[in-house]
């Protein structure tokens, strides 16, 4: 009678041990799960722009050419407005806008240049500017395959970013001004070079 008690209390605990790893254990495998699957890579990443998959690498294949003209160092970004107009008042907001946006980012906005393309010139902006009245039909060529999400008309502005590695990283075809700052506050913080 007492091995028979000894034994149900033995199972009794085995099966609260096994319980109580489940409970800390499950949550954990069941999110590598759901990571590795199909239906989180379907999922809304937290970016404000559409993010590009693979990157353009834009010094191979003589793709988008003109970004050639911008040199970053290891750690920097790059935000390039392009239209295919010259810079009208719309360019100006654009820039001033991004000029603000770049003072908002504190100790990691030099390491933040901000570049026009111009489909016309002369450039009326400030700043490092462009010229290039291919740019927005090339760039709409690269983008058709490497979208998650589909842009159905044409692109004639909007903002790219590039990294220190030549390549064009997010698109952002209508911006707001804080969800880029978010975005370019968690690339430059996660590319700080320490």
């Amino acid at each position: 009678m007492v091995n028979q008690r000894s034994d149900n209390s033995m199972s009794r605990r085995i099966f609260s041990l096994v319980c109580l790893i489940a409970i800390f254990v499950g949550p954990i495998i069941g999110a590598r799960w759901f990571l590795g699957s199909e239906y989180s890579k379907e999922m809304l990443r937290n970016n404000h722009g559409l993010l590009i998959e693979p990157p353009i690498n834009f010094t191979e294949n003589n793709s988008l050419s003109t970004l050639r003209s911008i040199s970053l160092r290891p750690g920097e970004w790059a935000v390039v407005y392009f239209n295919e107009r010259g810079c009208d008042e719309t360019c100006n907001d654009t820039l001033n806008k991004l000029e603000v946006v770049r003072s908002l980012l504190g100790r990691d906005g030099p390491r933040l240049h901000v570049w026009s393309i111009l489909g016309a010139g002369p450039t009326l902006g400030k700043g490092n500017n462009l010229v290039d009245p291919e740019f927005s039909n090339d760039l709409q060529q690269i983008l058709r395959d490497r979208l998650k999400t589909k842009v159905t008309s044409y692109i004639e502005e909007g903002l790219i970013l590039l990294d220190w590695r030549s390549q064009v990283m997010m698109l952002y075809v209508d911006f707001e001004d804080a969800g880029l700052k978010h975005d370019l506050s968690r690339l430059l913080r996660g590319s700080r070079i320490r």
